[in-house]
């Protein structure tokens, strides 16, 4: 059943007790480098799953995966699986490393060369190469189709990724920019990037820093994106979240929830 996001759905979306809810009547997940919505809603509701607390066997073998490999240093977590019912492919799915709290107060990001062209976000690369030695080994051994994919700052290390391994596609949801044009010009083709309404995040770092957006872009709901208003309105509810309050536009928006949903929709 749809419902509006509230705090929860931002915050802590690894509460939710209700993964691939619409699963049966989901379409099937298709290995291509195109865009598909199903592909998209499958990846979506994997991205929302990974924030999950504790593990994730059960639902990810009721939703038909397998875990191959699992791994989280310092806050970053990164998990690869294996479709079992369909197409024979896998996903590197990312989480972020930091909160959105934490994202949206310190906007000032630095840019550090990388391992390819062009310049990135010195907090992105340093939490995708905590990671990185460790999933170089699995991912020469997965399926030769590979998804990768992430919400949020999870989003940005799924970018980060492609540009080391590159994958069949690789999807975000609500990612923000990652690096300069030099970085942008260089990824892997297949880069789908949703981005929900008013999302506030993808807006981020300011693009006065050099910052630039690569990939197709895909807009769900209504189109319109956040101004600096709506960021300092934005910042300001996150400091002190109310249960009182539904989260302004701009952070609903961003919540894991909504893209899920309104993914299904599209798919039907």
């Amino acid at each position: 059943m749809t419902r509006s996001s509230d705090w929860s759905d931002l915050l802590t979306p690894g509460a939710a007790d209700d993964w691939f809810a619409s699963a049966d009547a989901a379409p099937s997940l298709i290995v291509d480098a195109r865009w598909q919505p199903g592909t998209a809603w499958w990846l979506a509701e994997l991205s929302r799953l990974v924030y999950r607390d504790g593990e994730l066997t059960a639902p990810l073998a009721a939703a038909g995966f397998a875990l191959l490999h699992e791994c989280a240093v310092d806050g970053t977590r990164t998990v690869l699986l294996r479709c079992t019912r369909g197409a024979d492919c896998a996903a590197l799915v990312c989480r972020g490393t930091a909160s959105l709290r934490d994202w949206l107060v310190n906007v000032r990001a630095v840019r550090r060369s990388w391992r390819g062209p062009g310049r990135v976000h010195y907090g992105f690369r340093r939490a995708l190469l905590r990671v990185w030695d460790q999933l170089e080994g699995p991912l020469a051994t997965a399926p030769r189709e590979l998804f990768f994919t992430g919400h949020s700052l999870g989003g940005a290390l799924a970018t980060l990724a492609a540009t080391l391994h590159a994958p069949r596609a690789t999807y975000t949801f609500g990612a923000p920019m990652v690096g300069d044009r030099a970085f942008v010009d260089a990824l892997p083709p297949g880069l789908h990037r949703v981005v929900n309404g008013r999302d506030l995040v993808p807006t981020l770092p300011p693009t006065r820093g050099g910052y630039v957006h690569g990939g197709e872009l895909h807009h769900l709901g209504a189109a319109g994106a956040a101004d600096a208003i709506a960021l300092a309105s934005a910042t300001a509810q996150l400091s002190a979240p109310s249960s009182k309050l539904a989260p302004h536009p701009a952070l609903m928006d961003h919540a894991p929830r909504r893209y899920v949903e309104l993914l299904r929709r599209l798919t039907q």
